[in-house]
Order: structure tokens, then C-alpha cells, then sequence
């Protein structure tokens, strides 16, 4: 593996630490505010796209593991 490839647990690592943020960001968001109930969707959404990658990787590299 070379220096610009990364392994799927940095994938995996890098989703789970963007969901994490995302999730704090959320929190601190107040919900009676319509642009903060906004954010709040536009964060909901990004966080269930995030866990669906980080699903397909973990199903992708157990078939992997399960092959071998």
C-alpha cells in the first residue's frame, strides 16, 4: 500500500469522527429557530448518508475477510 492509499479502518475512522461532529453541531443547535431547525435536517441527513457509506464499507470488507 502506498502513501496516498488509506486503509478501510482510516475510512472507516474518518466517517465515524465526521459523524461524531456532526452530531455535536447538532446539539448545539436550538431547535425553535427555523434556520437552526434547518441545519438541524441538513445535519440529520448528512449524518444518515454517512452512516449508509460506512455500512456498505464494513459489509464490503467482511465479504472481503469471509472470501479469503
Amino acid at each position: 500500500m502506498n502513501n496516498n492509499t488509506m486503509s478501510t479502518d482510516e475510512v472507516i475512522t474518518l466517517i465515524n469522527n465526521r459523524i461524531h461532529e456532526l452530531k455535536y453541531q447538532q446539539i448545539g443547535l436550538k431547535s425553535f429557530i427555523r434556520s437552526d431547525q434547518e441545519r438541524y435536517e441538513q445535519i440529520e441527513f448528512a449524518i444518515k448518508e454517512l452512516r449508509q457509506i460506512l455500512k456498505q464499507i464494513q459489509q464490503t470488507r467482511r465479504k472481503t475477510r469471509e472470501a479469503q
